[in-house]
């Protein structure tokens, strides 16, 4: 072997070294605010909750009679529920209200996907029919174990 070929190898795995080391100690990176795009058919927000109670509402007004479709996406594992608090992922609980604050819909991990085995904790509403009005859609955690970050969709 050349003493060139001798460099590189040793220079190779050098930076395999760095960048391993790198990849262990970094911090996770999560986000630290609410934000949301607008797309064809509705919003897909990611929502940032950091205290029980307190997550984002967005009012909405419907000019006629519509379907409304409300799902999240947490990257907390069924096996994560056990291992709180965190620090990146939230359980998603959602609540609809009317213009007078009266609940009327809410739910807790009843998205189709959750599938008991890696998927548990995402959420969703099909609210076929919703008559045309004001309502208030608020996103939060489920409890002050489960804070974080998750996705949001609304079409319709």
């Amino acid at each position: 072997m050349t003493a060139i070929a001798r460099f590189f190898r040793l220079f190779s795995r050098a930076c395999l070294c760095a960048t391993l080391g790198i990849a262990w100690f970094a911090p996770p990176v999560y986000a630290d605010e609410t934000t949301c795009e607008a797309t064809d058919t509705g919003y897909d927000c990611t929502i940032y909750v950091d205290v029980l109670g307190e997550g984002p509402t967005f009012t909405y007004t419907l000019a006629e009679t519509a379907t409304v479709e409300i799902i999240t996406y947490t990257s907390m594992t069924c096996d994560d529920w056990d291992v709180a608090p965190h620090a990146f992922a939230a359980d998603p609980i959602i609540y609809v209200y009317n213009n007078e604050g009266t609940l009327l819909f809410s739910d807790d991990d009843s998205a189709a996907h959750n599938d008991g085995s890696n998927l548990c904790w995402d959420s969703y509403l099909n609210l076929v029919d919703l008559a045309a009005g004001t309502y208030t859609l608020h996103a939060d955690a489920y409890d002050e174990d489960h804070l974080g970050t998750y996705t949001l969709e609304v079409s319709g």
